[in-house]
């Protein structure tokens, strides 16, 4: 089995714009800014977590490396004269970066998920318990660490809000509909839970 990676996001889904921000500075600034907190900070318009949050996504995407170096993808989808679709208006650019996230392993809830979490099940119907008991199954199965509940809890909640377009409500804020994934339509909030109690999608 692969090395699975979880957490690393901050809790902050990928937004919109967020891509095309951090290729864009690493790009203008090089490398060196993301080491450099404060200035990133000031750079990308964004807090401290969400800072490295961005570079989460980067890498989960495909888009840099770990030495945070822009690769050919993101040079032919956000720069200069390739500049493919830089707001990512093209549904086969969102296709694209959806295959990276699973292909790249760098978030690995997404690769379980769609790749693996539906191969023996009768339906497509998921809830939060669901996938973190899978999860944490795979774990015990392939004799790796524990992943603690709250990390896999977070994880999904994250996976979740890429995707769901969430119900509008007295906690819904702008943000939350603010993912490129959305219009994928891949996953949906349904309106009822299950016997644990759990939203089900």
């Amino acid at each position: 089995m692969n090395i699975l990676k979880f957490s690393g996001h901050d809790t902050f889904h990928c937004r919109q714009q967020w891509l095309l921000k951090g290729v864009k500075v690493i790009e203008n600034e090089g490398v060196e800014l993301l080491s450099l907190p404060e200035v990133a900070i000031s750079k990308l318009g964004v807090g401290k977590n969400m800072v490295q949050s961005i570079q989460h996504w980067l890498k989960a995407f495909g888009l840099i490396n770990e030495k945070y170096e822009i690769l050919e993808i993101s040079k032919k989808i956000f720069l200069r004269e390739n500049e493919f679709d830089p707001y990512l208006e093209d549904e086969g650019t969102l296709w694209l970066l959806q295959y990276k996230i699973c292909h790249t392993n760098y978030a690995s809830i997404y690769k379980l998920v769609f790749s693996e979490f539906f191969n023996d099940k009768i339906n497509l119907e998921f809830s939060e318990t669901q996938v973190i008991q899978f999860i944490a199954k795979k774990l015990r199965d392939a004799k790796i660490r524990e992943v603690s509940s709250n990390t896999l809890r977070s994880d999904f909640k994250v996976f979740v809000k890429s995707y769901a377009t969430p119900v509008k409500s007295l906690k819904t804020i702008e943000d939350d509909f603010n993912s490129p994934f959305l219009e994928l339509n891949l996953i949906s909030q349904l309106s009822y839970k299950n016997a644990f109690g759990d939203t089900v999608y």
